[in-house]
């Protein structure tokens, strides 16, 4: 990750791997010409001021359009050239803008939305219980209803072992999911928690 904003000629160094990509892929050969599209315009954007400029924008493949799409999630969660990572929450709330700006194919990320849910895996959540839990499951056609292994208690105690809740089996009125929060500021430490050992059951 660089620490500070590119220069120009790093920028225009970065803008040219997915020629040096395409480039690399001919010379070794094997790979569907659909492959080699994918790589040449997962930069290309609808509004047409991606890159490489010399493919038309509107005759780029879905396919490529989607590797666009979720390469642009990557760089959010990890916080890849100069972007601070975000949470899950908010790299899909920045697709979705850059989706209505025409930055991104928008019927994609909203698919990616539906298919990653409302509290992607893996999400910090805090329960109207005051509750904390790890989304650890999303069941099909249920995104807003995952499935949450709780880690600490409203007086913020540790829950050893960590216990689960399925939101698709709460009784209406039961517990539910307030907002997501940062692990850092929480001071929970996602990858620790989930090597820990789970009450099984559910509330």
């Amino acid at each position: 990750r660089l620490p500070h904003a590119l220069r120009k000629f790093e920028r225009t160094l970065y803008e040219s791997h997915p020629q040096l990509g395409t480039a690399m892929l001919d010379k070794n050969g094997g790979f569907a010409p659909e492959v080699i599209r994918m790589v040449t315009e997962h930069h290309v954007t609808p509004d047409g001021l991606g890159y490489p400029q010399d493919v038309a924008a509107d005759a780029t493949l879905e396919e490529s359009r989607l590797v666009m799409v979720l390469d642009r999630y990557d760089e959010m969660l990890t916080g890849q050239l100069t972007l601070p990572p975000q949470s899950p929450q908010e790299a899909l709330s920045h697709l979705y803008k850059e989706g209505q700006a025409k930055r991104l194919d928008l019927t994609l990320v909203s698919q990616l939305i539906r298919v990653i849910g409302v509290y992607p895996l893996y999400s910090l959540v805090e329960l109207s219980s005051g509750e904390k839990g790890i989304v650890v499951a999303v069941p099909s056609g249920k995104s807003h209803q995952p499935i949450v292994s709780i880690v600490a208690e409203a007086s913020g105690q540790r829950c050893l072992p960590p216990r689960t809740i399925d939101f698709s089996h709460q009784e209406s009125g039961g517990c539910t999911i307030v907002t997501a929060l940062d692990p850092d500021k929480e001071g929970i430490v996602i990858e620790d928690v989930l090597r820990e050992p789970v009450a099984v059951g559910q509330q």
